[in-house]
């Protein structure tokens, strides 16, 4: 059984807020886990928060989760229930002439089941992950345009259900090791009821929020080096005009080589990432750029007593 709380003062400095700008947030939580038999576990947990603009309801969640494990093989069943709510952002109620404070929290609901198999050796393991998830939030928050500008609203209500997966084997040879994985999501984020009763976005996929996702992914280590090379597909979206607007899929590939230098007790992580290899034209916004071929290095040095 265990139980606290946090608490927190905010004074954001942001060039759009106003200068006199702060807000208490706190919340309080119990959390109570049981073993029942020998591996099955659940837990019970309500989590109460505490702002000065709104009133928030009491989020309870269950979860519980099942293993079957031997010497080369693990296997996990899970589930859970939870009463879900999120209060606007600081963007969402103080940015400039935009943002609203008369936004209601998002209010909902979510279940999700999932499995787990691990089969393993002394040289190799083989993973697989499925979850399928299902939540129904009211007051959702958006950004929309409104005349020349983008302000927040509350759809009034959203449905979303989807699957996600994901598979990796991973083998040691003498002196190196080599992960090879992928995942695919697929998302349906539907909206139910909209500001208006004759919203003609009631029905469709949510503005910008992809139905498909999958991703392919490759690590090599060898001798303190990595090699890592990222793929991942976006799959084409509904634009603010659901009716008649749409923004392209796109596929993206980053590159990253890092080491890690050992220097007696001290350590230095080396690490180059070349962003978008292939230098793609693409959007996350309709007729907003985003960044062609790009380049990151980063130096760390972990100093250990």
């Amino acid at each position: 059984l265990m139980a606290g709380g946090t608490g927190s003062y905010i004074v954001p400095n942001v060039w759009s807020y106003e200068s006199d700008l702060s807000e208490w947030r706190s919340d309080v939580f119990v959390s109570f886990r049981q073993k029942l038999l020998k591996d099955w576990t659940f837990n019970l947990n309500a989590r109460k928060t505490f702002v000065p603009f709104t009133d928030t309801p009491l989020a309870p969640s269950f979860s519980t989760s099942y293993k079957i494990a031997n010497k080369y093989s693990l296997m996990l069943i899970r589930g859970q229930v939870e009463k879900s709510f999120r209060v606007p952002t600081f963007n969402d109620r103080y940015w400039g002439d935009q943002g609203r404070r008369d936004l209601n929290s998002e209010n909902g609901y979510s279940t999700e089941l999932g499995y787990n198999f691990q089969l393993f050796s002394e040289s190799s393991k083989l993973e697989f992950d499925l979850s399928a998830y299902y939540m129904r939030v009211e007051d959702w928050i958006a950004w929309k345009p409104d005349g020349t500008m983008w302000r927040p609203y509350n759809l009034k209500e959203v449905e979303s259900s989807g699957v996600e997966t994901r598979m990796s084997y991973t083998h040691s040879f003498s002196k190196v090791d080599l992960e090879l994985g992928g995942m695919y999501a697929f998302n349906r984020a539907i909206l139910l009821r909209g500001i208006t009763e004759n919203d003609a976005a009631i029905g469709y996929q949510l503005p910008y929020t992809p139905a498909h996702r999958f991703g392919l992914f490759m690590n090599l280590i060898y001798n303190g080096f990595r090699l890592s090379i990222y793929n991942t597909f976006t799959g084409k979206r509904l634009g603010i005009d659901v009716i008649n607007e749409e923004v392209d899929a796109f596929m993206l590939t980053d590159l990253h080589l890092s080491k890690n230098i050992i220097l007696g007790k001290q350590q230095l992580a080396i690490e180059g990432q070349v962003r978008n290899l292939f230098d793609v034209h693409y959007q996350n916004v309709n007729r907003y750029a985003m960044p062609g071929r790009n380049f990151l290095l980063s130096v760390n040095f972990f100093i250990n007593d």
